[in-house]
């Protein structure tokens, strides 16, 4: 499931978050991976979109995005893995201005 993010400004540093409540049940997330592929513009180094680590709290996970090359739509693509080792992806359409 892909959610849009509201566009974000090339010097703002912000959070992204990813629900997965509705999936997990009973199970908890134990291993977080994120990547990130431009999906519209060219930038030679997308993961310099990431600002730090992921951390996940009741199932919910929060990335911090800063920098970015203006005029890029990144696909921010998380996947956990769950207690019961299960895999689990949610995305993000986030496009950067400025």
């Amino acid at each position: 499931m892909t959610t849009a993010v509201p566009a974000k400004d090339v010097r703002e540093n912000i959070p992204i978050e990813f629900d997965f409540t509705s999936d997990l049940g009973a199970e908890t997330i134990t291993a977080i991976a994120m990547t990130v592929v431009p999906m519209v513009g060219a930038d030679v180094a997308p993961s310099g979109l990431l600002n730090g680590s992921p951390t996940s709290a009741s199932g919910i996970v929060t990335q911090w995005v800063h920098a970015g090359v203006s005029g890029v739509i990144y696909h921010v693509i998380c996947q956990v893995t769950t207690s019961g080792g299960r895999i689990l992806v949610l995305t993000a359409s986030l496009p950067v201005s400025g």
